[in-house]
């Protein structure tokens, strides 16, 4: 099975007007969070006391255009793609609510949830000189396997990837959220709108290797 890195900008942005702010679609939400919860968000467990008065507001537009808005904070997700990721990769996320706002008042179509990938999968293999650790001062807001990787000394393997692992983080680099080819597949069918799916930043290979 191929499988693909997820992401939330706007699948029609190219990569070289990243910064451009002309480039930027017209809905683009944004939220205020703790440091520690923006934390928790890549760490691949569940959150058991998330604020569910916790807002996402807009300057830009009062509906909801994108399905997987872009935002800086956190991945958003609107009510259908919940329903589509919860339908074809049932328990990988925890879909907390925010209230969606424009310019400070309730905007139509929501409320919408910030997606939080909680399976995890050890399926990397790393070279023992490809990973180092974070600077203290940035280790303090990450897992402790958390490390910085020379991507093109590590590899994906596949064959390590359950079978019903449809959306999942990666140990040692949980910032990278991974999908299988079917549940992109099935969220492009279903005209998911705003979801991007990108080549994994390693080699990928179908054949299992021993661990350093």
């Amino acid at each position: 099975m191929e499988f693909w890195e997820l992401d939330w900008l706007d699948r029609q942005m190219a990569d070289d007007e990243l910064d451009d702010p002309d480039a930027w679609r017209p809905w683009r939400p944004s939220m205020r969070l703790d440091v520690a919860t923006r934390d928790r968000l890549i760490w691949g467990v569940v959150i058991d006391d998330w604020d569910p008065e916790t807002q996402a507001n807009s300057e830009d537009g009062n509906a909801l255009t994108e399905d997987m808005p872009f935002c800086t904070e956190a991945p958003i997700v609107s009510p259908k793609l919940r329903a589509l990721i919860e339908t074809h990769a049932p328990g990988c996320a925890q879909f907390l609510p925010i209230r969606m706002t424009y310019r400070g008042e309730p905007m139509a179509g929501g409320p919408c949830f910030v997606l939080n990938v909680i399976q995890v999968v050890d399926c990397l293999d790393i070279e023992p000189s490809a990973a180092t650790p974070y600077p203290e001062h940035l280790a303090v807001h990450l897992r402790a396997d958390h490390v910085q990787l020379d991507r093109d000394r590590v590899r994906f393997l596949s064959t390590r990837v359950p079978a019903d692992a449809h959306l999942f983080r990666l140990r040692y680099d949980y910032i990278t959220v991974v999908a299988s080819d079917v549940l992109k597949h099935r969220l492009l069918r279903e005209g998911a709108r705003g979801v991007v799916f990108r080549r994994l930043p390693f080699r990928v290979e179908n054949r299992h290797r021993t661990a350093p």
